[in-house]
């Protein structure tokens, strides 16, 4: 059961409100029904498949795509 109008999604659009952040500069990572509305609504959702958490999955998505962008951009 959940409260009406809570989700993942209604918790991150509260804090990108808070703290002035465009959904485009978010990136969310999930593997169920309940993370579809978040995926969907930020910047980099549900376009890569990573391994499973327990097999480091979010570790190998942060070094092969966010981290090497970041390097590109650090001077």
């Amino acid at each position: 059961m959940v409260a009406p109008n809570v989700s993942k999604w209604s918790a991150i659009k509260s804090l990108l409100r808070e703290f002035r952040i465009s959904p485009n500069e978010v990136v969310a990572i999930g593997d169920g029904p309940n993370d579809i509305e978040m995926l969907r609504h930020v910047g980099t959702g549900a376009d890569f498949v990573t391994g499973h958490h327990e097999n480091d999955g979010l570790a190998e998505f942060i070094e092969r795509y966010l981290y090497k962008s970041y390097e590109s951009f650090v001077i």
